[in-house]
């Protein structure tokens, strides 16, 4: 929501629909990330409490993430292992049945909140990942060193930690907002834990340098920022695979804030019609 704490108006409005054709023998996946503990504290309870049945029983219920790249989400879907984690056992046979026939692996874990905590840790440690490639990007700039050649010198031959390349920001529907559910549980906020949170502030951070720089570039030619035209090439929070995605793009939240400084401001995406 607007405070950045996760809202579950719509896995609710989901579940009341459910409920209300929920029969017996019935299988329910969760597939979208929900702050850990959801499935058995508030998804379980309500099914039971609207419907009159059984989890585990009369239903069965898992949690089974999907993690695949948006552009590529049918051919990851027959190739990615699937992570399942269920109710109870019977539950754990009919969901492993369902993926057995889709997916060449299955990842069978403890409980509901292991595969919960699964889905989180994937997209807060990318964006964690890329938050500490834009850091680097922003300690070089203080030095006037090229940051991509920084990284390719600390990767050349080194196969312990590969370090990706700096980038204007981290865009998109999962990593701008799972960070901030893998830090938004009661024993993550008790225990001060703030790396999801710490990782969303570079990679913003890394979208106002880029501003930064284009003050520079005004300064430099000795022109007053708000004479300039601008024009942001590539609109979709990715390239690589092609999408038309805006959600979370970086390039938009970047031409917010130039949109207030300069002369004008065009946009060009070659993907995007």
């Amino acid at each position: 929501n607007e405070d950045n704490l996760p809202s579950l108006d719509s896995l609710n409005d989901v579940i009341h629909l459910i409920a209300s054709r929920l029969r017996r023998g019935d299988q329910i996946m969760l597939r979208s990330t929900v702050p850990v503990g959801t499935t058995r504290e508030v998804v379980i309870p309500l099914l039971e409490e609207m419907s009159a049945l059984k989890a585990g029983e009369d239903f069965h219920v898992t949690f089974a993430p999907e993690r695949t790249v948006e552009g590529r989400a049918m051919h990851e879907l027959q190739r990615l292992p699937q992570i399942i984690g269920a109710y109870s056992p019977s539950c754990m046979r009919h969901s492993s049945e369902f993926w057995s026939s889709m997916t060449p692996s299955i990842v069978r874990t403890a409980s509901l909140e292991a595969s919960e905590i699964v889905k989180l840790a994937n997209n807060t440690f990318r964006d964690l990942s890329f938050a500490f490639a834009n850091e680097i990007a922003l300690l070089a700039d203080q030095y006037n060193v090229d940051a991509f050649e920084v990284i390719r010198a600390a990767n050349d031959g080194y196969p312990r930690n590969p370090i990706p390349t700096p980038s204007p920001g981290v865009g998109g529907y999962c990593l701008t907002k799972d960070p901030l559910i893998f830090n938004s549980t009661p024993f993550a906020q008790r225990e001060g834990i703030i790396l999801g949170q710490a990782g969303r502030r570079v990679n913003e951070n890394a979208m106002k340098y880029v501003v930064s720089v284009v003050e520079r570039f005004a300064k430099r030619i000795n022109k007053p920022i708000s004479e300039l035209s601008v024009l942001i090439v590539g609109l979709a929070f990715k390239g690589e695979p092609e999408t038309t995605d805006l959600r979370g793009s970086a390039s938009i939240e970047i031409a917010k804030i130039l949109s207030r400084s300069v002369k004008s401001l065009s946009g060009w995406d070659a993907v995007i019609a």
